[in-house]
């Protein structure tokens, strides 16, 4: 279950707009009244693995990541169909966050996507650190041969 800014009426409406800035300073005050941390790290399905409820982020993630975040960003809005903006989980007090993007109308539709949406878990998973290298080689074989990536799965 998430809490989302649920389009808080039409003129509170967070406004899905070219500049990624300026949606990134609500999207951090709109976590901020949710009591998260606004420190952000963007992350992507390569960067997680799961078993479980037991969340692995690889650290130090990918630099060229926000540069994927904005990217990401910038084809939601050319798309037309709503993105989500989301707090993923918490690591060492910042918030992994993450851009949904529908693929088709059928997505936006089971998303109920209509412009932009921010997103926090009601009960964050806190995830643990994994260092690049063979100990998160090890996590993400272990995880994927039983099968249980089921959270990790909702990224994209």
């Amino acid at each position: 279950m998430a809490r989302q800014n649920e389009n808080e009426g039409i003129s509170g409406l967070p406004e899905m707009t070219d500049d990624f800035d300026t949606v990134l300073v609500e999207f951090r005050a709109f976590i901020a009244r949710e009591g998260f941390p606004t420190d952000i790290v963007w992350i992507f399905r390569e960067d997680v693995t799961s078993r479980k409820r037991r969340v692995a982020i690889r650290w130090p993630v990918p630099t060229e990541n926000e540069r994927v975040a904005r990217e990401r960003y910038s084809i939601g809005v050319r798309g037309g169909m709503g993105l989500r903006m989301e707090v993923f989980c918490l690591l060492v007090q910042k918030s992994c966050c993450t851009i949904w993007v529908p693929r088709d109308e059928i997505d936006a539709s089971f998303a109920m996507l209509f412009g932009l949406k921010f997103s926090v878990p009601t009960l964050p998973i806190v995830a643990r650190l994994a260092q690049r290298g063979c100990l998160w080689k090890a996590i993400c074989w272990w995880d994927r041969r039983s099968k249980m990536d089921w959270v990790a799965d909702r990224l994209q």
